[in-house]
């Protein structure tokens, strides 16, 4: 964890592309991601969260839950 709700993702680019992909997978939206420097928590550049990037590791910062759609 780089902060309260931000994480290092690692295998970012194989297993979830984008933080719009980690943050959904842990039930959570989005809210800023960064491209992180030398497998740290220090931000090397802004990123948008629907960003893909050929990196193993980025940083996502995940809000507040996403509320389960109602059953039809």
């Amino acid at each position: 964890m780089c902060g309260e709700c931000t994480v290092l993702v690692d295998n970012f680019s194989s297993s979830y592309g984008t933080c719009d992909g980690y943050c959904d997978s842990i039930g959570r939206a989005c809210v800023a991601a960064w491209e992180e420097s030398g497998d740290t928590c220090t931000e090397a550049y802004t990123m948008t969260c629907g960003q893909t990037l050929g990196s193993s590791d980025a940083i996502c910062e995940c809000g507040a839950a996403v509320p389960p759609l109602p059953a039809a």
